[in-house]
């Protein structure tokens, strides 16, 4: 229940200069605020200008108690969510190329939507989406499931951040990527392996690293068994060279990436 009252103050009797107990010149509202919480906040002297202030600030505690986040984001902007799910991929620790090729991916969907709001995300349109990329662009099944997960992560973001009511593309499921593989991948023997060395050192930089540096770093990543991005994340804090047994310690990190 929302209540006016006098706050009890202290001042100086400019009499006698003694502290007395008085009530303010204010009237105080008390209410419950959209969260729950008791709020007390001065308002004004005349207790009906008072009154009235103090409806209002109910009236919106009751506005917000009775809001609906999902509705509330579909009123906006659809890039006001991919901008918010950006910032959200970078500050988990992802890679700036992960984080710009997932929101790359999402935006390339919302796009053919014309962008509509996000409450417009189903499972026809993203099948549709996937079905021109294969048309136009000849993409593998591989690569069409790196846009449909990206944009299942997306949608999962706005179900977490209480945007959307519930997941859109639960029945959305991913390809058999063996049905069209375009790449197999298998290790090197020892001969390939040393074509690769003979190659990076002779070639030219790549991704700003010398043919040179590029030798080391394969022969490094062969003998340790760490990923690009895990050397790549090597700093001096990460080796103890005072011990009996010298040691580089790295933390394991699934970064995808390209090839050096």
């Amino acid at each position: 229940m929302a209540s006016l009252y006098k706050k009890p103050v202290r001042i100086t009797d400019p009499k006698t200069g003694q502290k007395i107990k008085t009530d303010s010149k204010k009237w105080w509202g008390r209410y419950v605020d959209a969260d729950g919480v008791e709020r007390r906040v001065p308002l004004a002297v005349d207790k009906k200008i008072a009154g009235r202030m103090l409806n209002e600030l109910v009236e919106q505690a009751e506005q917000g108690r009775n809001s609906d986040p999902v509705a509330e984001a579909a009123k906006l902007p659809i890039e006001l969510h991919l901008e918010a799910f950006e910032e959200h991929l970078a500050a988990k620790g992802n890679t700036t190329l992960h984080v710009k090729q997932t929101v790359k991916r999402v935006e390339a969907y919302l796009t053919t939507m014309k962008r509509r709001s996000i409450d417009k995300i189903d499972p026809a349109s993203v099948e549709g989406f996937i079905a021109q990329l294969r048309r136009e662009q000849k993409l593998s099944l591989q690569t069409c499931n790196h846009y449909i997960r990206a944009i299942k992560t997306f949608c999962n973001w706005l179900v977490k951040r209480d945007k959307l009511l519930r997941h859109p593309l639960l029945l959305v499921s991913l390809f058999n990527a063996d049905a069209d593989r375009r790449h197999c991948r298998r290790p090197l023997d020892a001969v390939e392996f040393q074509y690769l060395l003979r190659a990076a050192e002779a070639g030219p930089p790549v991704e700003g690293m010398s043919g040179e540096d590029r030798f080391m770093f394969y022969v490094l990543a062969a003998w340790t068994g760490f990923r690009k991005g895990e050397l790549g994340s090597v700093t001096l804090r990460h080796f103890k060279l005072d011990g009996e047994y010298p040691t580089l310690t790295i933390l394991e990190r699934r970064l995808p990436g390209r090839g050096l």
